[in-house]
């Protein structure tokens, strides 16, 4: 697969390098509200329009993909803290287990004094 990728990125740099030296050749660039022109060439111009579009396309992805970004991480803490409870959970079943087993293994009639409870 890197194979593929390289060749690809090789292909459109070159293709990129033919269509710069083929179109160098300058036009004027008129930003109309503003008093300003720019003799630019031909390929430059070509590159900026898609490097503009290519930076607000991954500006708008960016932004589009904010709702479930947000709600992902939202999930990832909710699963922490039900993790964190599963584990306190767990420590207080093998807590009452085993005050289960002391008093099972105690003869009848005599009491023992139980730990004190931990506070979770």
């Amino acid at each position: 697969m890197k194979i593929v990728s390289w060749t690809l990125t090789v292909l459109a740099a070159l293709a990129a390098a033919l269509f710069a030296v083929s179109n160098r050749g300058t036009v004027t660039l008129d930003l109309w509200p503003l008093p300003l022109t720019f003799d630019v060439p031909v390929y430059l111009l070509v590159f900026g329009a898609l490097l503009t579009g290519f930076l607000i396309g991954g500006m708008i992805s960016f932004l589009s993909g904010f709702k479930w970004r947000n709600r992902a991480g939202t999930l990832a803490r909710e699963a922490e803290q039900a993790q964190r409870k599963a584990t306190r959970m767990e420590a207080r079943t093998r807590e009452l287990e085993e005050e289960k087993a002391r008093a099972a293994s105690t003869p009848a009639g005599t009491t023992t004094a139980l730990p004190p409870r931990n506070a979770a």
